[in-house]
């Protein structure tokens, strides 16, 4: 049996999208199998599907327990399959999954976020055997060594740039691509109509100080960050730019977000996810455009054209991030509003 998946992306604010990408059985093994530098060994054996939406059902499953279905970073998706009409990822269901250490285990396919909720024992299990071998979430085994062919969705004849700088990326399952009108940013709840979104200008920034790249920490430490913009359905559109400079102890992370909306309806249950992150240093915010075809990745990009900043401090761990009080900006102004309790 045999299904296709599409990349998406965003260039100049135009949707392209990829040749079509064939997915069978035998691929499906090859994901879920030990990496090539190691010994060939099954990891989970693949059932046979009974027909295409059942093989659908088992790769978004099994990847929510590799990465979530709204992506931390890269490519999300699959868009348009499990997702509301507001752009929110919903739950797949229980899903039995075959493995060759634990037997047959029965996971809940659906996004958890490990800060706030419960994750079931049986996705841990599957998620530690999947990872401990090396084993990629789905788009990035299937695609990333691929020669993608974009064509513009509007107009297929017209020619797309050889190299391109990508805005935003998701992919889709054949026959789902059709419900990307209705999952589409613009669409999501928390938008509002009478603004369009233009993908090449991205208005708020946050810098992270003191990231661990490490393997085991992986997005971790901003994990209710990344939630926060999940739940606005925006999470999949962000661009980040993570540093590690270990000869000068440094590391931080920038993300850039598209946030056409009043900032002020979401500004405190932003700074509570602010105050969630792991072991940050101090973090910055600033408003206002940001070119990401213009990013130098790997360094820090110094804000040219922004209309509000404002630092966040954390003296201590576990304590709550605070602003200077003669600090002053409507970013500053809504923190003074919200948390006079914790000025400095």
């Amino acid at each position: 049996m045999e299904i296709k998946i599409y990349r998406y992306a965003y260039y100049k604010s135009r949707v392209i999208v990829s040749q079509p990408i064939a997915v069978d059985e035998g691929k499906i093994h090859d994901w879920l199998s030990t990496s090539m530098d190691k010994e060939k060994k099954d990891l989970i054996l693949v059932p046979e599907f009974k027909n295409k939406t059942e093989m659908q059902r088992y790769i978004a499953g099994i990847n929510t327990v590799l990465r979530p279905i709204v992506a931390i970073n890269g490519v999300a998706g699959p868009i348009g399959f499990h997702y509301s009409d507001e752009g929110y990822p919903e739950d797949i269901g229980l899903l039995k999954v075959n493995t060759t250490t634990f037997g047959e285990i029965e996971i809940q396919a659906k996004y958890f976020d490990p800060r706030i909720d419960d994750y079931p024992e049986s996705n841990k299990k599957l998620r530690d055997l999947l990872k401990g071998n090396d084993i990629d979430h789905f788009i990035a085994f299937m695609t990333y060594d691929e020669v993608l062919n974009w064509k513009y969705q509007d107009k297929p004849e017209e020619k797309v740039p050889e190299y391109i700088s990508l805005d935003a990326e998701w992919w889709c399952f054949e026959g789902t691509e059709l419900n990307l009108s209705r999952n589409l940013l613009p669409n999501a709840k928390a938008y509002s109509k009478d603004k369009e979104l233009n993908f090449d200008t991205y208005n708020l920034k946050i810098c992270v100080n003191n990231i661990d790249f490490s393997k085991e920490m992986e997005f971790s430490q901003l994990e209710s960050v990344y939630s926060f913009f999940e739940k606005l359905g925006i999470g999949w559109q962000i661009c980040d730019n993570m540093v590690s400079k270990p000869h000068i102890e440094e590391s931080f992370c920038e993300l850039y977000v598209p946030f056409p909306f009043d900032f002020e309806n979401h500004f405190i249950d932003f700074v509570n996810a602010i105050d969630k992150t792991i072991n940050c240093g101090d973090i910055y915010i600033a408003l206002g455009s940001f070119d990401v075809n213009a990013l130098k990745y790997g360094e820090y990009n110094q804000p040219k054209d922004h209309n509000d900043f404002l630092p966040l401090y954390c003296q201590e761990k576990d304590q709550l991030y605070t602003i200077d009080y003669e600090i002053e900006g409507e970013l500053a102004y809504l923190f003074k509003k919200h948390f006079a309790d914790r000025l400095e």
